[in-house]
């Protein structure tokens, strides 16, 4: 390598100094504002994703819970037509007939009350002689076509043994 002598008179160059940048040099600080930029994007992107999964999450739960509540409305209403089935006169006939052993009667005797008339009552404001309470006091049954509830047992009693009579009964051994 030629190395190249410099005479001892000098030739005007230009200062480099003057070009070159001062000593406080501002390429730190625009260094600085660039990380600073930079963690601040991460910071926020991370912020971006965390909101966007927990959307999605959550659009996930509320889409298993739609169905959820989807299958229960079934199941309710399949229970509804279950015991709309079992209330039914004839589910409930079988059942009867079959698992109850029961039977469906021969003779049917329906019973049929004379209706019951009550005396006027004299009203509040009038003060009556009569203090009791009017379901209480005995009427006259010739007078007021009452029948009396001696009556309505007796024919009771009697429609009862009557029932009982006819029964052949079994003899124990």
């Amino acid at each position: 390598m030629a190395l190249a002598h410099l005479s001892s008179s000098s030739t005007a160059l230009p200062r480099r100094d003057i070009l070159a940048r001062p000593k406080g040099n501002s390429n730190t600080g625009v260094i600085a504002w660039l990380l600073l930029a930079s963690v601040l994007a991460g910071i926020a992107s991370l912020f971006y994703l965390t909101q966007t999964s927990e959307v999605a999450t959550t659009g996930y739960s509320i889409q298993e819970l739609a169905q959820e509540e989807a299958s229960w409305k079934l199941r309710n209403d399949q229970l509804s037509l279950d015991v709309a089935r079992a209330r039914s006169l004839a589910t409930v006939e079988t059942e009867a007939t079959t698992r109850l052993l029961m039977t469906r009667p021969r003779d049917v005797a329906y019973l049929q009350p004379k209706p019951v008339l009550q005396p006027e009552r004299p009203s509040p404001a009038s003060r009556g002689a009569s203090s009791g309470a009017p379901a209480l006091e005995k009427s006259d049954d010739a007078s007021s076509g009452v029948v009396n509830s001696g009556g309505v047992l007796d024919t009771t009693r009697s429609l009862l043994a009557s029932l009982l009579a006819t029964r052949p009964r079994q003899v124990e051994r």
